[in-house]
């Protein structure tokens, strides 16, 4: 299966974590480093059967923030 994972960071997802046969490309930080990087990636690899952005978005909230 020819796949792709999207993903800003290795600290998000580690590419031993990726199942065989997915690719995993790193972004960086975001919207226009991921639209860019997957135009670039998709353009160069037209052939992709499944393309999964995975990622933390928002606000990462500590235990005082939550209190609020």
């Amino acid at each position: 299966m020819n796949c792709v994972i999207f993903v800003a960071l290795a600290e998000e997802f580690p590419r031993k974590l990726a199942p065989q046969g997915y690719n995993v490309v790193y972004t960086g930080i975001g919207k226009v480093n991921a639209a860019l990087a997957a135009t670039k990636y998709l353009t160069c690899n037209p052939h992709v059967e499944a393309v999964y952005n995975y990622g933390t978005a928002c606000l990462l909230y500590t235990s005082d923030a939550a209190d609020e």
